[in-house]
This record gives structure tokens, sequence and C-alpha cells, in this order.
């Protein structure tokens, strides 16, 4: 099978991560299918797969940065030290919803390149690849 192109695989790895996202484990499954398609050596998987995952973090990115800020916005209202829903939070809030989006980010991305490793496993170094052929 023929090497295709990085960034093609690594959107259809990131479309499968999308579409599988019920699972926990949705990024492995992304990351391995776009390694697989892509071919080449270990590094080259990895990379495939942490594209992947960087490219089905970025709808995580938006609605986790958009919701951020819609929450933020109501510690604001009310007298100094007391907002409509309670107490203000002020920084607060916002260092540790950067934090929470920072560590989802980093939960996609690498799961995403373990699945180009083990995608780029599957294809390489094992029979499973001869058999599909095969069959075919």
């Amino acid at each position: 099978m023929k090497r295709g192109s990085t960034l093609v695989n690594s959107g259809i790895g990131a479309a499968v991560t999308l579409v599988t996202s019920f699972v926990a484990i949705s990024p492995v499954f992304g990351g391995g299918i776009g390694a697989y398609l892509q071919g080449g050596d270990r590094s080259e998987a990895l990379l495939v797969g942490a594209i992947s995952g960087g490219i089905a973090a970025l709808p995580f990115l938006f609605f986790g940065v958009t919701w951020l800020g819609f929450l933020d916005s109501f510690s604001t209202f009310g007298p100094p030290g007391l907002s409509s829903f309670g107490p203000s939070i002020d920084g607060s809030f916002a260092v540790f919803g950067q934090v929470v989006i920072l560590m989802g980010v980093a939960y996609i991305v690498l799961l995403s390149a373990l699945g180009g490793f083990i995608g780029w496993y599957i294809r390489e170094e094992t029979t499973i690849d001869d058999d599909l052929r095969d069959a075919l």
C-alpha cells in the first residue's frame, strides 16, 4: 500500500476520534487509524497520531474556552465579593478552567500519539495486515 499524505491521514484520524467520542479512548482509535493508513516508520506514526489529536482537540478547545468565558462572566455580576450566583471567584475560576482545558488537550493529543504507535505496530509488526489483504 502506498504511503499517503500526513495531513489527510491525520484528518481521517481526527474524524474517527470525533465520531467515536462517546468512548473514553476514542483518540487511540483515531490516531491508530491515521498512522495505519500513513505507514512509514515509528516516528512518522507518532507524528500522524499527535497531529490527529491536535485536529480533534480543536472542537474541545472551542467549546471549552466558550464555556469558560460564559461561566466566568457570571462571576462578575453583583456587588464586589458577591455575584448573583454566590461568592465571586474572580480569576481563580479562569485559571482552574484553563488548567482543565490544557489537561484535556494533552489527554487527547497523547492518547492519539499512543494510538499512532499502536497503528504502526499493527501495520508493521503483525500479520494482521497480511491477513486483511488475503481476505480482500
